[in-house]
């Protein structure tokens, strides 16, 4: 039995210590006055925002659990390299849209983007999550 509650009390503060970031995330979620107009979300959208955002970090670790099962383990330790790769070619793809940016372009942007952001603000808020 006490290893049980020894488990329990290791995931919660696993996932508390783990996920601290993420409650002042939530503060600015929810604060009345955003940092930004465009970043107004309602409470509702918050809530399932982090339902579906946790929901699907849960789904991920599960199905991720089995790939040990299927790939070897020195190619696992390779898959860190991805991030990076990923944070670098964006990182070329925002220097290299720094120097054309268009006015015209950009407005009609920003548009689409308030136009499309009443439906789709919970999966920015699960994005983040």
């Amino acid at each position: 039995m006490t290893d049980i509650i020894s488990l329990v009390t290791i995931g919660i503060s696993a996932f508390v210590a783990t996920n601290i970031d993420d409650i002042f995330v939530l503060m600015l979620f929810f604060s009345p006055s955003s940092v930004s107009s465009s970043l107004k979300f309602t409470a509702k959208q918050v809530v399932l925002g982090q339902y579906m955002g946790i929901g699907l970090l849960v789904a991920i670790s599960a199905l991720g659990s089995f790939l040990p099962l299927l790939v070897p383990p020195y190619i696992i330790g390779l898959l860190g390299v991805i991030p990076i790769i990923i944070g670098a070619k964006k990182l070329v793809q925002i220097i290299g849209k720094a120097d054309k940016v268009d006015p015209s372009k950009q407005a009609a942007q920003e548009k689409s983007l308030k136009k499309n952001k009443s439906y789709l603000s919970f999966l920015t808020v699960s994005a983040v999550t």
